[in-house]
C-alpha cells in the first residue's frame, strides 16, 4: 500500500498540481505586494502607535526647526544664516563644476582640431581655435559670476526654506504647538494640550524642546485615513506571506520528486537540464532577475492606474521568474539525485581537462594560477577604466584602452613563449619520427615545456638504446641460427657419414666396432646438446620447475670436487679450494645448483692451461654466499663478459672443442631463477666466475 501511494505521488498529476499551486502562490505575491506602501500601516494596531502619526509630527518638527535656526528674513539677509563651512562647499561645488564644462568643451573642440590637422586644413583648425579660446572665455567669465554670486545664492536658498516651513507651520489647521527652554519644559507643560487626543514633546535643538498636540477633528480625520491603509497592509502581507508559503511547498515537492517516475524508469534529463549547472545558474539568474525586477515595478505601481494588458504583464513576469526558479531547482535536484552535481559543471570540467593537458602537481597549479590572475587584472583593468572615464573624460578613456591592451599584452607575451616552446616540442618530435635520434631539443624557458623537453630527450636516448640492442639482438639471432646449425650438423654428418662405411661390404669386426663406437660417440653427444638446448630455452622462458630448500653449500661443492677429481688430474691441472670451516646453509634448488657447479668445474677442465691451478673460493656476505672459480685460459680470450654467457657462444671461435656453447648460459640462466647471480671477469688469460647465492634465513 505504501509502494503504491508513492507511486502515485510521484505521477505527472501530482508534479502538475505542484506547479498549479506554485502559480497561484505567485498570483498572490504580486497581489499583495501591491500593498507594500502600507506593509508598515498593517503591522500596527491604532494609529496612536502608527509610524503615519509619527511622521506627521515629524514633518512639523523639522519645520519648527528651520523657522527657529533661521529665525527670519532680516536675519537671513544680514549673512548670519550662512557659515563658513556652507560658502566653502558652495564654491567648491561651482569650482568643480567649471572644470568639468572646461574639460567638456576642451574634449570636444581637440577632436575637431585633430581631424582638421589629419585633413590639411589650417583654416578649419584656425577658426575651431578661435571658437575654443572664445568658448572657455565665456565659461571663465560665467563662472566667475557664479563664485562672486556664491553667497547670494546661499542667502536666497534659506529664505526659500524659511517661508516654505513658516507657510506650512501657518496654514497647518489645527495644529497647536509651543517652544520653550530645554530646562523649563517640564515646569512648563501646557494643561490645555492634555485634553486633545494627541500631545507631545519633541526636541528641537539642544537648548530648546517643542510641545506640539493636534486638535480633534484633525487627528479623527488622520484616524480616518489610516484605518483603509491599515486593512490594507494587513490584506497585502497575508496574502504576500501564503503566496510565498504556496511557492515554497511547490519548489520542494518539486524538489523531492524530480526525476521519479511511478514505474522507477532511471532519471530522465530535458534538454536545458543537460546545461552545466555554473552555466545554468547565470543563464537563468540573468533571466528570472530580469522577469523578476520587470514585474516587481509593475506589482509596486497603483493598479488601478495601469491598463489591463500592463497588470497582466506584470503577473506573467511573475509566473515566468517562479518558472525559471523551479526549472533549475529541479535540474539541481536531478544533479544531487545523480552524483553529478559537482562533476556537472563549467569550471570542474575546465579544471579537470586542464589537468588532463598539463598533468597534476606544480604545473597545474600554475595554469590555474595564470588563468586567476588573468581574470583578475582583465576585470581589475574594466573597473580602472570606468573610473578614469568617469573622472578625467577622455584622457581617462585613453588611459584605461592603454592599461587594458597592456594586461592583454602581457598575457599574450606569455602565451606567446608556450606557444614558442610547443613548436619547438613538434619540430623535435618531427626529427626523431624521421630517425634522427641524436637530436636535442634545447629548452624554452617554460618550467612545464622544459620537463616535457627533458623527457623526450630522454626518450630519444632510450630509442636510440632500444634500437642499438634490436639491430644487436637481430645480429645475435643470426649467429644463434649459424651456432646451432653447426654444432648440430657436425655430429650429424659423422653420424651419416659413419652409418654409409658401415653399410658397405668387406668391413673388418675391428673397422666395424671402430665405426660404431664413433656413431654412439656422436650420438650421445648430439642428445647432450638437445638436451642443454631444452633446459636453457625452459630456463629462459621461466617454465622449468623450482624446488627451493636449504642445502649446505660446503657438501655440494666437496661432492663435485670429489666427482671432477679424475678430470682435473686427466688436465693436468690442480683445483685449490678455499672454504670456510663452518657450514653454510643456503637456499637453493639442488639439482640445479648440482648443474651450475658441473658446468662451470667442466668448462675449467676443457679450457684451462695444462699445469696450471683452479681455484674455488667461498665466502660469505650478510644476505649472500659467494663461490668463485678462477682459471688461466689456454686460448686467447678474444670476448667480452656479455657476449660469453649468450646461447651457443664459445671461446674457440673454430668450434673444434668439445663444448656445446651452452654451458655457461645454462649457469646464468639456473642462477638467476634461484634468485642468485652470475658475474664474469676476464683479465688477460684469467677468467674468474663468481656465483651468489642466497642464504638460509
Amino acid at each position: 500500500m505504501a509502494t503504491k501511494s508513492k507511486n502515485i505521488s510521484f505521477s505527472i498529476f501530482f508534479k502538475v498540481l505542484a506547479i498549479v499551486v506554485g502559480l497561484f502562490g505567485t498570483l498572490q505575491v504580486y497581489s499583495g505586494m501591491g500593498a507594500y506602501r502600507d506593509f508598515p500601516c498593517g503591522l500596527e494596531a491604532d494609529y496612536l502607535q502608527s509610524a503615519m502619526l509619527a511622521e506627521e509630527v515629524a514633518a512639523v518638527r523639522e519645520r519648527l526647526v528651520v523657522m527657529l535656526t533661521l529665525r527670519g528674513e532680516d536675519y537671513i539677509l544680514s549673512g548670519q544664516a550662512v557659515s563658513a563651512t556652507e560658502l566653502e562647499q558652495e564654491l567648491t561645488a561651482v569650482i568643480q563644476e567649471r572644470k568639468a564644462a572646461t574639460q567638456r568643451v576642451a574634449d570636444k573642440y581637440d577632436a575637431q582640431i585633430e581631424a582638421a590637422i589629419r585633413m590639411d586644413s589650417q583654416e578649419d583648425k584656425a577658426r575651431l581655435e578661435w571658437e575654443r579660446s572664445e568658448k572657455l572665455a565665456m565659461l571663465k567669465a560665467e563662472f566667475e559670476n557664479k563664485q562672486a554670486a556664491a553667497k547670494d545664492a546661499l542667502v536666497a536658498k534659506k529664505i526659500k526654506l524659511f517661508n516654505e516651513a513658516k507657510s506650512f507651520i501657518e496654514n497647518y489647521d489645527g495644529l497647536f504647538y509651543s517652544v520653550m527652554d530645554s530646562n523649563q519644559a517640564a515646569s512648563k507643560e501646557p494643561e490645555a494640550y492634555l485634553a486633545l487626543p494627541y500631545h507631545g514633546k519633541v526636541v528641537l535643538t539642544q537648548d530648546q524642546v517643542a510641545y506640539i498636540a493636534f486638535s480633534e477633528t484633525v487627528f479623527q480625520r488622520q484616524a480616518a485615513a489610516f484605518e483603509p491603509r491599515h486593512k490594507n497592509g494587513s490584506a497585502g502581507i497575508y496574502r504576500t506571506a501564503g503566496g510565498l508559503i504556496l511557492i515554497t511547498f511547490s519548489l520542494l515537492w518539486l524538489m523531492h520528486t524530480a526525476g521519479r517516475t511511478p514505474s522507477g524508469e532511471s532519471l530522465q534529463w530535458a534538454f536545458w537540464e543537460r546545461l552545466y549547472l555554473d552555466a545554468a545558474l547565470l543563464l537563468f539568474a540573468a533571466a528570472a532577475t530580469l522577469s523578476g525586477s520587470t514585474g516587481f515595478s509593475i506589482a509596486l505601481e497603483e493598479q488601478s492606474r495601469l491598463a489591463p494588458l500592463v497588470v497582466q504583464g506584470g503577473q506573467l513576469a511573475f509566473a515566468v521568474t517562479y518558472l525559471l526558479c523551479i526549472a533549475y531547482a529541479v535540474m539541481l535536484a536531478k544533479r544531487w539525485r545523480s552524483r553529478s552535481m559537482l562533476r556537472h559543471t563549467a569550471l570542474y570540467r575546465l579544471l579537470y581537462e586542464l589537468r588532463q593537458v598539463v598533468g597534476g602537481g606544480a604545473l597545474f597549479i600554475k595554469a590555474v594560477a595564470f588563468q586567476l590572475l588573468y581574470l583578475t587584472a582583465l576585470a581589475g583593468s574594466g573597473v580602472l577604466f570606468w573610473q578614469l572615464r568617469e573622472r578625467y573624460a577622455l584622457l581617462g578613456e585613453i588611459a584605461g584602452v592603454i592599461l587594458f591592451l597592456a594586461v592583454n599584452y602581457a598575457a599574450a607575451k606569455v602565451l606567446l613563449k608556450r606557444l614558442e616552446g610547443f613548436k619547438a616540442l613538434a619540430e623535435g618530435i618531427k626529427r626523431i619520427k624521421d630517425g634522427q635520434m641524436e637530436c636535442e631539443i634545447g629548452p624554452c624557458g617554460s618550467p612545464g615545456i622544459d620537463e616535457v623537453i627533458h623527457d623526450l630527450n630522454h626518450l630519444a636516448d632510450g630509442l636510440k638504446n632500444a634500437l642499438e640492442r634490436e639491430v644487436k639482438a637481430e645480429h645475435m639471432k643470426v649467429e644463434l641460427i649459424t651456432n646451432v646449425s653447426h654444432d648440430l650438423k657436425t655430429p650429424l654428418t659423422s653420424i651419416i657419414s659413419y652409418s654409409d662405411l658401415l653399410s658397405r661390404a668387406g668391413l673388418s669386426e675391428d673397422q666395424v666396432q671402430k665405426y660404431v663406437a664413433i656413431i654412439q660417440s656422436k650420438s650421445i653427444r648430439l642428445q647432450h646438446l638437445v638436451d642443454d638446448l631444452f633446459e636453457i630455452s625452459k630456463a629462459q622462458s621461466g617454465t622449468i620447475a623450482l624446488k627451493l630448500e636449504a642445502l649446505c653449500l660446503n657438501d655440494l661443492l666437496s661432492q663435485s670436487y670429489a666427482e671432477y677429481e679424475d678430470g682435473f688430474s686427466a688436465a693436468e691441472l690442480m683445483m685449490v679450494m678455499n672454504m670456510p670451516e663452518e657450514k653454510i646453509m643456503v637456499m637453493a634448488d639442488g639439482t640445479k645448483l648440482w648443474r651450475v657447479m658441473s658446468n662451470v668445474l667442466n668448462n675449467a677442465i676443457k679450457y684451462s692451461l695444462a699445469g696450471t691451478r683452479v681455484y674455488v673460493d667461498v665466502r660469505r656476505s650478510e644476505d649472500v654466499a659467494y663461490v668463485t672459480v678462477k682459471n688461466i685460459a689456454s686460448y686467447p680470450m678474444n670476448f667480452n663478459e656479455v657476449e660469453i654467457v649468450e646461447r651457443f657462444a664459445r671461446g674457440d671461435e673454430s668450434r673444434t672443442g668439445d663444448g656445446s656453447g651452452l654451458g655457461l648460459a645454462i649457469v646464468k640462466s639456473f642462477m638467476e631463477l634461484q634468485k642468485g647471480s652470475c658475474e664474469l671477469t676476464v683479465d688477460g688469460d684469467l677468467f674468474k666466475i663468481r656465483l651468489g647465492v642466497p642464504l638460509l634465513k
